[in-house]
């Protein structure tokens, strides 16, 4: 309505203008000058008041907020496991009305939902099979934005995350172990093997996993290590039969640097 009134001030005042040109120029009666600029002034007014009483948004507030469990907050941050194909959908509530954009760090768009208070709208997401982490944004058009993080759980990428290649290339982490020294013992042959864990080593006591971390890792940005231990969470889970059990990692002086949030769960807490 705001759009609309500025329009009709604007090409109204033109309008205006002219035929007083007209009316000096004696092209046009005085009275009917003046019957035009009072419509146009009465006119004017009603819309100013029909634009006035309308709600404005309040820019100052972000008009959504993302609906999250307990487990999803992570040290203040949102995290989200995706299905087992690498789907997750996004619940926005709306705290207002407006649109929202959902997209990567690199400000790829993702999608952009409409968004009215009181109400949830879904947005659905796909996760590349070979990403371990996918940080995404919410930014509504008041441009407030929201971060979280979907933890990639798809079979392609925990398939990926656990080859383990011998010299011959034919023992892959397909087989499963329900023992948990048989687990620390594949991942130790596994990390003997793949750059990507070298110089890891596990142990299994009390039904705990104690992963031993080079001093190269922990002296690395949280975010660094992060990455590194949910890596080694999902590669030890895929060994199991039942992924279960708390994970503890520590640094070469044996001091416990991180550990698992919760039982089967590959978010990780530093210390």
């Amino acid at each position: 309505m705001i759009t609309v009134t500025a329009v009709w001030f604007l090409v109204g005042l033109i309008v205006i203008i002219g035929m007083l040109i007209f009316a000096i120029l004696k092209q046009m009666k005085w009275k009917t000058f003046g019957i035009a600029t009072s419509i146009y002034i009465v006119v004017l007014f009603f819309m100013f008041v029909i634009a006035g009483s309308q709600p404005v948004p309040n820019s100052d507030k972000r008009i959504f907020s993302i609906v999250a469990n307990k487990d999803d907050r992570i040290d203040g941050d949102l995290m989200f496991d995706t299905d087992e194909n690498g789907n997750y959908t996004l619940k926005l509530k709306g705290t207002g009305d407006g649109q929202a954009t959902v997209s990567t760090d690199e400000d790829k768009v993702i999608k952009t939902v409409d968004i009215h208070k009181g109400k949830v709208s879904k947005v659905k997401i796909h996760m590349p099979a070979k990403e371990d982490e996918y940080d995404l944004t919410v930014t509504d058009n008041g441009n407030h934005s929201k971060s979280f993080t979907l933890m990639n759980d798809s079979d392609a990428n925990l398939a990926e995350n656990t080859d383990d290649e011998d010299s011959d290339g034919s023992k892959s982490s397909s087989k499963k172990y329900s023992n948990g020294k048989d687990v620390a013992k594949a991942l130790n042959n596994a990390a003997a093997n793949d750059p990507r864990l070298n110089g890891l080593h596990v142990t299994y006591k009390d039904s705990i996993f104690y992963v031993n971390i080079p001093t190269e890792i922990t002296q690395t940005d949280d975010n660094t290590q992060k990455s590194v231990y949910r890596n080694v969470a999902r590669t030890l889970h895929g060994y199991q039969k039942s992924p279960t059990g708390v994970i503890y990692f520590e640094d070469e002086e044996g001091n416990i640097v991180a550990t698992t949030k919760v039982l089967n769960n590959n978010d990780v807490k530093l210390k």
